[in-house]
């Protein structure tokens, strides 16, 4: 099978998210880098959100529930512009459309989507051959479930496996985005799924770097407020692009199960970081600080949205942007106890006060977390590596070693391992799927 039948799943997954994730982005007013940032998260939560509904109300997943569930939550949202404007608090645009401004990040991705998709794929010589790891039998059957059932719920995913149960979930996202692909097109659900990991790993990923980097490094992240916009441009494209060259994503998680889900929800951390920093309230006054977008009200609903995308991506990403925006919450807190302590003796005072009761609090949260996990995982009598089995879960290194890959953004494997899974040996067939 020639790599050119991938296109058109690809095609489809690619309106699957973008199509309703931009459309609300835009009943939003979000526009340009912002808008093309955010429109993965909204589509993830926007599909996740019709299998369910859909399953609740007995129709079948597909591109008509779809496009309901779509129109519904465009209506919701203008219908909340209308009222703020009625009330006099027009809701204000975020960015613009101006194509000088968006257009080079959309090549840029488009340049990390084919890096991306060479990198992986390079020496697997179809798009029906699978990934020889465990998880890769259950993923593709829960995608091919959905296209026999029509049933896309997250909160019925699981019973594949766990028939017995009344709610089972599974986050179904990605399942749902490779059976939209098969069913839409009429290739394997292997094909489908190659597709739905180009359409995600790629695109998504890198436009959700460009948001970030526009966020934290753009004109307002540099104390130049009257620079102009091509800097900011400039600093979002070139993210895009690098966005291509990460080690541990997005092409590891190939590897370790195969993780579908995992891997379509650390898509997501980008712009849940973007957000997160949109959101903290710098001092205006910071040596540096990230873009503060108008309405930060809406940012904390774009928030709420992220978390309704990792839920029906995977929830497991929630836990990384917690990780990724811990040193940006400390980088807000000591601006603000910065310029609380410049505006007097009273002030420095109250900042020493208030970062000694921070220091107290984060060392008991840390205390308490570490009792639970003993105690959970009875750590103390057994050691980690009786809590793991099956294949690439065994555990490998020592708690030292593994915090020190993770500072260091280091290969997950040895040299003498295999970073990649090998594909080359293996034919899917649609009874397989």
């Amino acid at each position: 099978m020639s790599w050119t039948a991938v296109a058109p799943p690809v095609a489809v997954v690619l309106a699957a998210v973008f199509g309703p994730g931009l459309a609300l982005a835009a009943a939003a007013r979000l526009r340009g880098v912002v808008a093309l940032g955010v429109a993965g998260p909204l589509g993830y939560a926007i599909v996740g959100i019709t299998g369910v509904v859909a399953a609740a109300v007995h129709v079948p997943f597909g591109w008509p529930a779809l496009l309901v569930m779509t129109a519904v939550l465009v209506a919701l949202a203008i219908g909340l512009r209308a009222l703020l404007r009625r009330a006099g608090a027009p809701l204000p645009p975020w960015d613009t459309w101006r194509p000088a401004t968006w257009a080079p990040v959309v090549v840029g991705a488009a340049v990390a989507t084919t890096a991306i998709t060479i990198v992986a794929f390079a020496h697997v010589p179809s798009p029906d051959r699978i990934t020889q790891t465990y998880d890769t039998v259950f993923h593709l059957n829960a995608a091919a479930s959905i296209v026999e059932t029509g049933d896309a719920s997250s909160l019925h995913l699981y019973r594949l496996t766990h028939p017995g149960k009344d709610l089972a979930f599974y986050p179904a996202v990605w399942h749902s985005l490779t059976a939209l692909g098969a069913e839409s097109t009429g290739v394997d659900i292997a094909v489908a799924a190659n597709a739905t990991w180009i359409a995600t790993a790629g695109p998504v990923f890198s436009l959700g770097a460009a948001f970030l980097s526009a966020v934290v490094f753009g004109r307002a992240g540099l104390r130049r407020d009257d620079a102009p916009a091509v800097q900011r441009t400039v600093v979002a494209t070139v993210a895009a692009v690098l966005a291509s060259t990460f080690v541990a994503f997005p092409y590891l998680l190939l590897d370790f199960g195969t993780l579908y889900p995992n891997g379509l929800a650390y898509t997501l951390l980008p712009a849940g970081v973007a957000i997160t920093a949109a959101l903290l309230p710098f001092p205006d006054g910071a040596p540096w600080r990230p873009e503060s977008p108008p309405a930060r009200w809406r940012t904390g609903v774009l928030l709420l949205a992220w978390g309704a995308a990792a839920a029906f991506a995977h929830p497991r990403s929630a836990v990384a942007l917690l990780v990724l925006a811990t040193p940006m919450a400390v980088a807000w807190f000591a601006a603000r106890m910065s310029a609380l302590a410049a505006t007097g003796q009273r002030g420095r005072r109250r900042a020493r006060t208030t970062w000694v009761v921070a220091v107290l609090v984060a060392a008991a949260l840390v205390a308490v977390v570490a009792v639970g996990v003993l105690h959970y995982y009875t750590a103390g009598g057994r050691p980690i590596s009786d809590h793991l089995n099956g294949g690439p879960a065994l555990a490998r290194e020592s708690f030292p070693q593994a915090l020190l890959q993770g500072l260091l953004a280091t290969s997950l494997v040895a040299p003498s391992q295999s970073a990649l899974p090998r594909r080359c040996c293996s034919r899917s067939s649609r009874s397989s799927g």
